[in-house]
């Protein structure tokens, strides 16, 4: 059974927003098996399409190495939160 190796699961998923449970859930597969492939493990063809659909890419998307980076694992920059109002002194 050929397996694929998926170097741009965890920016895809990140870049998602979604948590290692919300994608296992959305995918249906096991939040192990979403650890174990974003730590390099191979995938079966159909949980790579499974994760594909769920995260709204190609499989080709999941299996691609991102350009410019050596390093399998990649994440997106951090959204900074909308800073609050500071507050006005009393007076």
């Amino acid at each position: 059974m050929p397996f694929a190796q998926l170097p741009a699961l965890r920016y895809w998923r990140t870049h998602r927003l979604l948590s290692q449970r919300a994608l296992a859930e959305r995918a249906g597969v096991s939040i192990h098996t979403t650890q174990r492939l974003e730590h390099g493990s191979g995938a079966r063809l159909e949980t790579v399409r499974r994760l594909a659909e769920a995260l709204d890419v190609t499989p080709g998307d999941l299996i691609r190495q991102l350009p410019g980076c050596d390093d399998a694992i990649v994440t997106p920059p951090r959204v900074q939160p909308a800073r609050a109002r500071p507050r006005r002194a009393p007076t």
